[in-house]
């Protein structure tokens, strides 16, 4: 077992802890010291990106005040306005082939065994079929159907169709019922 034994006085023993004690004050002191100083420069760090921000609104405001981005956003909305515009006229121009093959197809459902079409021409507000019969009788048929539909709100056909009693070439013109 071993002992030790103090020698110092006891004034030096207590000069020893006072030291000791001082230097743990000092790091303890530094410590919260360094960090208050990286909590300062963490707030001034953040004031600065804040006031960088700070400038950049003003001076989008101001350009907004001076017409540029004024004149920006306009120029978007006009973009935006003129894209809508064209995908409505396609949607129109879609919506209305889609109309022409619901036409054509009432057309062909009703169009009887020795009637033949050669040319349909459709436009906004009527279609014209153009084509053979192979008599008279089939030719008044059919104009007879296509008068019974609703989609057609008039058949007209000009008399000189039917000088002939077979092949007969005829013209028909369909005005359409517009819903």
């Amino acid at each position: 077992m071993r002992r030790s034994i103090n020698l110092l006085p006891v004034e030096r023993k207590n000069a020893i802890k006072i030291d000791k004690f001082s230097r743990f004050l000092f790091k303890v002191g530094f410590m919260v010291i360094f960090s208050i100083f990286l909590f300062a420069a963490f707030l001034l760090a953040n004031l600065l990106i804040i006031n960088i921000y700070k400038n950049i609104n003003q001076e989008e405001v101001s350009r907004a005040g001076s017409g540029e981005l004024n004149d920006v956003i306009q120029e978007a909305k006009n973009k935006i306005d003129d894209h809508y515009l064209k995908t409505e006229q396609s949607v129109k121009e879609i919506n209305r082939r889609i109309s022409y093959w619901e036409y054509l197809n009432q057309i062909n459902q009703l169009l009887p065994k020795n009637v033949y079409y050669s040319r349909i021409t459709m436009e906004p507000d009527k279609v014209k079929v153009e084509g053979l019969a192979r008599n008279r009788d089939d030719l008044v048929d059919f104009i007879e159907s296509l008068e019974m539909v609703d989609v057609f709100q008039e058949v007209a056909m000009p008399i000189s169709n039917l000088t002939s009693q077979e092949n007969v070439n005829f013209e028909i013109n369909l005005n359409l019922d517009k819903k």
